[in-house]
């Protein structure tokens, strides 16, 4: 262990023998040379160098004054006495080395710490101070991941925890901030809403995306009125999705008892407004006013190719609502001749107008034509729910019995919405059959299940909706939409705004 000494001792002579030195050259007529033989002739290679004679290798001290060299009576100095001089450069080099060296080892052993653990962090990340900033991002990704994992194993306090902390590590970490605000709006639905809000404001690319989380989000929870506030804020905030928005503000409103949004917007006529959907606010103000026989006109006149897809939907919905299947059913078949409409809105107006007209037998005949797809059976067991039919639910199991749906989001959106038709009409037997093919499609247990069946067990079905929806994640608006026509009681709601934080 000799040289420990001698390795203790560098590190000390850097520092102590430099010193030293450099006094000497600054009071050099005043003080003896700290490191020569005073007793010899202070004469280059003549002259003893006494700093070294400590050290257990005396020519280790070179690290130190390279002025040094060993000769065979021993270490002497190269210089007279009055060119003795210190080597701060040396000095210097050597302790850069050291820390690079040491801050090397430590970025290494805290690289492969992080790894173990799961931070996916890189070592360049983790040395160049730049690019620090990289590690409160991957320490997002790791809260993110772990509150993944915790969700998976259904531990959801753990899971909001790891999201908050990926989500304040990073709010750029879009994911994680949704996923936040999803699982806050139960506890905490103002937070909830703070969380939706910056969402919309840091990321006007996702606006669509966080716009629909949040409504299924408030819709979920049966909060109507902020549901109606969003809608506002995407109608006048010139979304691209506007028309969209407008259907959700007329069910909203429809369910809060409040029309104050829609008067709100004609008063103001925001630039966005088109003038289509100025006239479809009027006209679904006219109807709550009771005003509708009044509009039939205007409901029964086909609308110009510039009015988008959603006047021709709103027009044959309202036609049916008031009353007038068969005129409903002609601008339907008009409009699916000039191909207005989407085919997915063209199947769900057809399958409102033939229940209305009592023509289930059509639909069971156009279900047993061949299996059902994910999103004809999403529309079908939404339909069901508002207008329940022993005939058609058995057409459409038949139908899927023939039906291979793949997994993936959409099979089990359609599987949860016809597990919830087959609640609806008491058919257990077919449930069961639903709840194997949502659990397939999911690839998970799924035991919320019971709580769901408990809940359209009750007698009389007194239970608020809001109370089973956070039980089926995967249920579609369109089913969404029909629960609450079936079950929700209009009552005046509490507004609140989402404007973006600043």
């Amino acid at each position: 262990m000799a040289w420990l000494g001698d390795y203790l001792r560098f590190w000390w002579g850097l520092l102590y023998w430099n010193g030293r030195k450099s006094w000497f050259r600054l009071r050099r007529d005043h003080v003896p040379c700290p490191c020569q033989n005073p007793s010899d002739s202070g004469r280059a290679r003549e002259t003893g160098c006494d700093a070294a004679h400590s050290w257990r290798r005396p020519e280790r001290f070179r690290r130190v004054c390279p002025l040094m060299v060993m000769m065979p009576d021993g270490p002497r100095c190269t210089v007279d006495t009055r060119d003795v001089r210190p080597f701060w450069g040396r000095a210097f080099g050597y302790a850069a080395a050291a820390g690079a060296a040491v801050y090397l080892a430590a970025v290494l052993g805290a690289f492969v710490f992080l790894r173990i653990v799961g931070y996916p962090i890189s070592p360049v990340a983790l040395a160049w101070p730049p690019r620090w900033h990289e590690f409160r991002q991957a320490r997002s990704e790791y809260f993110a991941a772990k509150a993944q994992r915790a969700l998976a194993a259904n531990r959801v306090n753990e899971a909001i925890l790891s999201f908050d902390l990926a989500y304040r590590d990073n709010p750029r970490n879009y994911t994680a901030g949704v996923r936040l605000a999803q699982l806050m709006s139960v506890a905490q639905p103002e937070y909830s809403d703070r969380v939706f809000a910056r969402l919309l404001h840091d990321h006007p690319a996702q606006g669509s995306v966080t716009a629909q989380a949040w409504l299924r989000s408030l819709l979920i929870h049966g909060r109507f009125a902020q549901a109606a506030d969003l809608a506002v804020a995407r109608i006048t905030g010139d979304s691209a999705d506007r028309p969209a928005w407008l259907h959700v503000l007329f069910f909203a409103t429809r369910h809060t008892g409040d029309d104050g949004p829609l008067r709100g917007l004609v008063a103001r006529q925001p630039s966005p407004l088109q003038p289509i959907e100025t006239a479809l606010i009027n006209s679904e103000l006219a109807i709550r006013d009771g005003h509708g026989l009044s509009l039939l006109p205007g409901l029964t006149t086909l609308l110009p190719a510039d009015a988008g897809t959603y006047g021709p939907y709103y027009q044959v919905s309202r036609l049916t609502g008031l009353g007038h299947p068969a005129e409903a059913l002609a601008m339907l078949d008009r409009y699916a001749a000039a191909q207005r409409l989407p085919p997915a809105d063209d199947f769900t107006l057809r399958l409102e107008v033939l229940a209305a007209l009592g023509r289930g037998d059509l639909v069971c005949a156009r279900l047993d034509q061949g299996a059902v797809g994910a999103r004809e059976l999403e529309l079908v067991s939404a339909q069901l729910v508002r207008h329940p039919d022993p005939a058609v639910l058995a057409a459409l199991a038949r139908s899927v019995d023939r039906a291979r749906l793949p997994a993936g989001a959409e099979a089990s959106a359609g599987c949860a919405a016809y597990y919830v038709a087959c609640a609806v009409a008491g058919d257990w037997d077919q449930a069961k059959v639903a709840a194997d093919l949502l659990r397939e499609a999911t690839g998970a247990r799924l035991t919320s299940l019971g709580g769901v069946e408990a809940f359209f067990r009750a007698k009389g079905a007194t239970v608020q909706v809001e109370r089973v929806l956070p039980l089926l994640p995967t249920l579609p608006l369109a089913m969404i939409y029909a629960l609450y026509d079936r079950y929700h009681q209009p009552a005046v709601g509490v507004s609140v705004s989402v404007e973006s934080p600043p």
